[in-house]
Formats: C-alpha cells, sequence, structure tokens
C-alpha cells in the first residue's frame, strides 16, 4: 500500500492512495466529508470490523463522488486483479482533525468476525468444527457438497478434485464436518509429501469449498485455522500459499483477518497471497 499527502490546508486534506491486487488499508474510520476520483482500478470491496461484513462493488477510471463520514471501523481492500488508485479530497472543520484515524483491530477472533443472525448463528453456539479422512462410505456425501451457483467459477467440484487428487501424490485432502454432518471440503498441495521431499516445499491450499447451505456460520474461518495449524506443525514450511480469483464475492478479506498477505504474483489471472507461518 502506498499513500501520498498532496496538499494540505487547514480546511482539506488531499491524498493518492494506492492498492495492489489483495491489498487492504489499516482499519479506520472516516470524520471528514470527502470527493473521491478513481485514477486506475476494476474492483473494490469496503469491510466493516464489528460485523465482518464485506460490500463490494465494481470501479472504474474517472469514476468519481461524495462520501459522508463513516464511524464504523473499516478498511478498503482491492478485489481486483489490477491495481487500485484514487485520489481524495477531505473537508476538514479544524486543522487538528485527522480524516481517516487508524483503530485498532478487533481481540477478537476471525471466526467470530461472521455476521450473525437468527439464521446464522454465532460460532459458538454451533457444533465444532473438524477435518476427517474421507472414506468409502463418506465420499458420495462429499462429492454431493455445492458452492452456490455464483461461485461455481471460484472452485472446482468436489469430483474433479478428488479425481485430480489420484494423479497427484501432492494431494491432502480431508472433508470439513460440523459436528457429524460434512459441511465442506479442503485439498492441499503439499510437497512435504513428496519422497524424497524438497529442500525448501510449498505448500498451496489448493481447494477449499462450504456448502452454499452451511456458509456464513463461522465453519469456513473455523476449518481454516486447523489447516494453517496442520501446515505449521511441519515444522518446515516457511510460508503457506494460495490464490483466488478477483471477481465479486471473492474470499480475500476472510484470508486478509488470517494474516495472508498479496504477494505481488498473478498465476492464471488469480492474485497469490501468501500467510508467514515462522
Amino acid at each position: 500500500m502506498k499513500t501520498e499527502t498532496l496538499s494540505i490546508k487547514d480546511d482539506l486534506v488531499i491524498r493518492r492512495l494506492v492498492l495492489a491486487p489483495g491489498e487492504a488499508t489499516p482499519w479506520h474510520t472516516d470524520r471528514c466529508d470527502r470527493f473521491s476520483v478513481i485514477i486506475q482500478g476494476s474492483q473494490l470491496a469496503i469491510e466493516y470490523q464489528d460485523s465482518g461484513e464485506v460490500q463490494e462493488f465494481p470501479v472504474h477510471p474517472g469514476m468519481a463522488g461524495w462520501d459522508t463520514p463513516e464511524a464504523r471501523v473499516h478498511r478498503a481492500i482491492n478485489t481486483g486483479q489490477a491495481t487500485y488508485e484514487e485520489v481524495v479530497t477531505f473537508y476538514r472543520s479544524g486543522p487538528d482533525i485527522d480524516p481517516q484515524p487508524q483503530a485498532p483491530q478487533a481481540q477478537t477472533s476471525p471466526s467470530q468476525t461472521e455476521r450473525v443472525t437468527p439464521n446464522n448463528p454465532a460460532p459458538s453456539e454451533a457444533l465444532p468444527v473438524s477435518l476427517r479422512e474421507i472414506t468409502a462410505d463418506t465420499v458420495r456425501t462429499i462429492t454431493d457438497l455445492e458452492v452456490a451457483p455464483e461461485q461455481e467459477h471460484f472452485v472446482a467440484s468436489n469430483a474433479i478434485s478428488l479425481a485430480e487428487a489420484l494423479f497427484a501424490p501432492e494431494a491432502w485432502y480431508r472433508a470439513i464436518y460440523q459436528g457429524e454432518t460434512p459441511v465442506g471440503f479442503v485439498m492441499l498441495y503439499d510437497e512435504t509429501l513428496r519422497s524424497p521431499p524438497p529442500a525448501t516445499p510449498q505448500v498451496w491450499l489448493w481447494r477449499f469449498m462450504i456448502d452454499a447451505r452451511y456458509q456464513r456460520q463461522g465453519i469456513g474461518a473455523a476449518a481454516l485455522e486447523q489447516i494453517i495449524d496442520h501446515v505449521r506443525v511441519k515444522g518446515t514450511v516457511s510460508s503457506l500459499f494460495l490464490s483466488y480469483v478477483p471477481e465479486p464475492g471473492n474470499p480475500a478479506a476472510l484470508y486478509q483477518r488470517y494474516g495472508f498477505q498479496p504477494t505481488g504474483d498473478i498465476e492464471d489471472g488469480e492474485v497469490v497471497l501468501a500467510l508467514s507461518l515462522s
């Protein structure tokens, strides 16, 4: 992330912001009326700290508009494939006003930031989440799990993933359970499984899905915690990598809450993130 103050006076501040794909601003509030002009970019998301709510929308060069003060703590995330750049003029009531004061990150766990509604209970009220081996008795149930239709371009079906695993010695896969109910699937590309493993093995989160019926209940966050722990305890892997499709509805906000950061790489049109395990 790059920020630059272009001009500052008693009653206004003009700032330039640049976000690489996958990058996010610090958590902050907005204390002033402001006018923003988009210089470049394709997609932006606003994530609210109190609820985990993410609002995502397309942007384009030349897009401009007014915004009013926002007291809720939030941050902007570049969820597009292109670099995002904007110039914002803040109209402040006095020279001592910080237009965008930073806020500390909440001390709750990421799984507790999922939106809670009567139909989506808080994680503490839900059954425990676990990762389990897939057996002959459960494989058909796992392959029947599906994401929502609008999410199908983000991840391959579980049937395809399991078929690919047959020909990849690096594939490590598990079903995700909530209590005794299968609700999702995860597969890693794990070079430590090679014989012999390379001197500096890499591990990638290859596939990760929660069935549409069980989303927004904190299950994905709880499963991601266990996946990270599984890789960390190996002791020979310095980073966990993943990539995502930079289109509306992508899971970048979830990954970044756990410390994944953009590497600057784009692979097959997907934004690459990495989590340091050291």
